[in-house]
């Protein structure tokens, strides 16, 4: 159920360890504890990030993509940036917080410069739609349905849950 951040590509990755190899040894090949992740050229970001620069932080406190749902807790900005999602219980608000802080998730501006770049054509056509909604263009089934033409196109893509905000909450702030 997780959605793609980034794709990743044969030079660009590395396992993660969602707990640390130094922090739990006894986890470093339990599969519960493995995740595909940015790296080798993400040293600002991601899982490397996390394990050196991201410290002290409670493992507890992270979103963990085999048990919560991210998008349950963060919302994607169309500056790039990504928020803990509102109106949530304090505790998924400081989930998502730790999580954003630890992986570095808005702070590495190779990584929010490609998220800002892939939402810009999107954000111009959710745009369109909601304003042709807004100003009697369209009725609601056929708002819906453009709607749902386009979540369905950007299955797989990369910043998918990113581009997924921008139709489905029709956040444009940040701009």
């Amino acid at each position: 159920m997780v959605d793609s951040e980034r794709q990743l590509s044969d030079k660009k990755r590395h396992i993660e360890h969602f707990q640390s190899r130094n922090d739990s040894p006894n986890l470093t090949f339990i599969w519960s504890n493995l995740f595909g992740s940015c790296g080798k050229d993400n040293w600002d970001s991601c899982g490397i990030f996390k394990d050196t620069k991201g410290r002290p932080y409670d493992h507890n406190k992270l979103i963990k993509p085999d048990q919560d749902n991210p998008r349950e807790y963060l919302l994607f900005l169309t500056n790039g940036l990504v928020v803990p999602r509102p109106k949530t219980s304090p505790s998924t608000s400081e989930k998502a917080a730790t999580t954003i802080k630890v992986f570095n998730l808005n702070a590495a501006p190779k990584l929010v410069g490609a998220r800002r770049e892939a939402l810009r054509s999107s954000v111009n056509t959710a745009k369109e739609i909601y304003e042709w909604r807004e100003g009697g263009e369209i009725d609601e089934d056929t708002f819906d349905e453009l709607i749902q033409e386009e979540l369905e196109s950007l299955e797989g893509r990369e910043f998918e849950t990113a581009l997924r905000d921008i139709f489905e909450y029709n956040s444009f702030y940040g701009e």
